[in-house]
């Protein structure tokens, strides 16, 4: 029924309704009947009845709007319910894949042979890597937040602090040092550690630090070279003659004092003055042949005998000699006086 109607009706209803009560208490209490007051009454009645409607029709209006804002309500607390649902679970999902990456960068971290480190412009550590334990024997805690020059070694820390100073002054420069760094035993470790400026990257701020234990390499290294001082030393004291040939050429690469005395120099400087070709000197080029022949086969030989051997240099003379000699193969061929494959021969004269 429309708004309408529905006043219609009220007001119809209200007259008869008034009418009919009107009617009656006059024929019950004995008055006459007029029109005029007939009228009256489907007046009052019609407009009372009006007001009825008017308010009924006005509060099932009102009802009606409040289900469907009511519904409406509903289908929003429904769709958002299931957006904050939806947000939720993917929050947790990240989340869980937050601490998947986490624990997995731990894991990494904890297991690989370098540390890593971030340290403020100020000097004060920012970060340690888990893994500092393992090599160190520092938990990340005991670092982070302290100064990083109380780890360098008192010998190294001025030439460190250089470095430093000199990375800060250029964006995303690096750098690579060697110095001694102290363990939480007190003792000390070599470490090589590479440092990149990233202090203006909001995600470091800082001087990122990858380092990991040298000690070792570091040990061998001053082995070798007390090694080779010993040898060096036993090389150049040696009375009997000592001197390395390059195997292609016959070219001298060093020798002592006594080979220099042999062939009539000297010393050796004033030998290796000048390039010295020891296969030009041979007296049977067929010697040297042999000898060669002998150390490509076994890699070594002694006792070789030739005789006579080879033609002294400063005057018309001949020594007659005792060869032994060894293969070397050199590590270092760029070093100077050596070369990658060379031969090693003592000389006995008489």
């Amino acid at each position: 029924m429309g708004r309408y109607q529905a006043w219609a009706f009220s007001f119809l209803f209200g007259s008869i309704i008034l009418c009919f009560l009107s009617l009656l208490q006059k024929l019950m209490a004995g008055y006459p009947l007029h029109f005029r007051g007939f009228l009256v009454s489907i007046w009052a009645g019609g407009g009372f009845g009006l007001l009825i409607g008017m308010g009924y029709y006005r509060m099932k209006e009102t009802k009606n709007q409040l289900q469907m804002a009511h519904g409406e309500l509903e289908q929003q607390v429904k769709k958002r319910t299931a957006e904050l649902t939806e947000e939720i679970y993917d929050h947790q999902q990240a989340e869980e894949a937050l601490r998947e990456s986490d624990d997995r960068h731990t894991a990494m971290t904890a297991n690989i042979g370098d540390v890593i480190g971030i340290m403020g412009s100020d000097g004060i550590m920012k970060y340690k890597s888990p893994n500092i334990e393992r090599w160190f024997g520092w938990k990340p805690e005991d670092l982070v937040g302290t100064d990083g020059w109380e780890t360098v070694h008192s010998e190294d820390i001025e030439r460190i602090q250089k470095e430093f100073n000199v990375l800060l002054e250029k964006d995303n420069a690096s750098t690579t040092i060697e110095y001694r760094l102290k363990c939480k035993d007190g003792s000390y470790k070599w470490i090589e550690l590479t440092a990149v400026n990233c202090v203006n990257d909001p995600a470091i701020n800082g001087v990122l630090l990858n380092y990991h234990d040298v000690t070792a390499r570091k040990q061998a290294e001053e082995a070798l070279k007390t090694a080779e001082t010993t040898y060096r030393n036993v090389f150049l004291n040696s009375q009997i003659g000592l001197f390395r040939t390059d195997v292609n050429t016959g070219r001298i690469l060093d020798a002592n004092d006594a080979v220099a005395r042999f062939i009539g120099y000297e010393n050796r400087s004033e030998m290796l003055a000048e390039p010295f070709n020891i296969a030009e000197r041979y007296v049977d080029p067929k010697d040297r042949e042999e000898i060669i022949s002998l150390i490509k086969e076994h890699g070594e030989f002694r006792n070789y005998e030739a005789s006579p051997s080879f033609l002294v240099i400063k005057k018309p003379a001949y020594i007659i000699c005792r060869f032994s000699g060894l293969l070397l193969v050199d590590p270092y061929p760029k070093r100077p006086f050596f070369s990658s494959s060379s031969l090693r021969m003592d000389i006995n004269c008489f």
